[in-house]
């Protein structure tokens, strides 16, 4: 067996040159990754190709943003009518999750890319693609 990293025959659990474990797939680019898989556990995360954590990362964002909008939304009527609480402590709830699930996102990226993007635009994910396909 070859080690998937520097080449080296393998005969054991672990590559005598460098180390890595012969038996861990690599990580492998998804077809489709979908907004819903934010909520993935951190060990299912770690398998993701970095380009679908930043594709995930993008999508927590996005979800987040629209929470903080009903949050606020939900405060401002809240103020005005004294209506059902609810709806406010739901929206409160799911910001706190969105943030979290964002944070753990962003640290795996952090892990591997030494920093957190800012912005995740189509050109930088049109950069990435086409440095993926020149390998």
């Amino acid at each position: 067996m070859k080690c998937n990293y520097c080449g080296s025959d393998v005969q054991e659990a672990m590559c005598s040159f460098c180390g890595a474990d012969p038996l861990e797939p690599k990580k492998v680019q998804k077809e489709f990754v979908s907004p819903g898989e934010i909520h993935l556990t951190i060990q299912e995360l770690k398998q993701y190709h970095t380009y679908d954590l930043l594709l995930l990362l993008s999508y927590a964002r996005k979800e987040r943003t629209e929470a903080y909008k009903w949050l606020g939304t939900f405060k401002r009527i809240n103020a005005q009518a004294s209506l059902d609480e609810n709806n406010l402590k739901f929206t409160e709830e799911e910001y706190i999750v969105l943030t979290k699930r964002q944070r753990v996102i962003e640290e795996l990226l952090r892990d591997r890319l030494g920093y957190v993007p800012d912005k995740i635009t189509d050109k930088m994910m049109g950069e990435w693609k086409l440095k993926m396909e020149k390998k």
